[in-house]
C-alpha cells in the first residue's frame, strides 16, 4: 500500500488546516466542469457538472438527449417536443 503525502498549502500559498471542513462555493455551470473555492481555507477544486453516464458536446451543451431518456418526465418532454416538430 502506497502512502501519499498531501501538501498543506493551497495554490495561493496559504496553509490548509488538516481539519478543514470545506464549504465549497461553486461557480455557475458552463461546460463539463465548474471551479469551486472553499470559503474557509481558499482551496480550489474542479467539480463535474454531469453524471458519469451523461455526455457533453464540444460546445458545452448536452449531446444525445433523446437517447438517454431514463425518467418518465424526460420521456414526456421528448414526446411533446417531437409532436411540435411534426406539425
Amino acid at each position: 500500500m502506497a502512502i501519499t503525502q498531501v501538501s498543506n498549502y493551497t495554490a495561493e500559498g496559504s496553509e490548509i488546516s488538516e481539519s478543514c471542513c470545506h464549504h465549497w462555493v461553486i461557480s455557475a455551470p458552463d461546460g463539463p466542469v465548474s471551479m469551486g473555492k472553499c470559503r474557509i481555507c481558499s482551496e480550489t477544486r474542479e467539480f463535474k457538472n454531469f453524471v458519469e453516464s451523461f455526455q457533453w458536446g464540444e460546445d458545452g451543451r448536452e449531446e444525445g438527449r433523446e437517447a438517454q431518456v431514463d425518467s418518465p418526465i424526460a420521456a414526456v418532454i421528448n414526446e411533446y417536443q417531437s409532436e411540435d416538430t411534426e406539425e
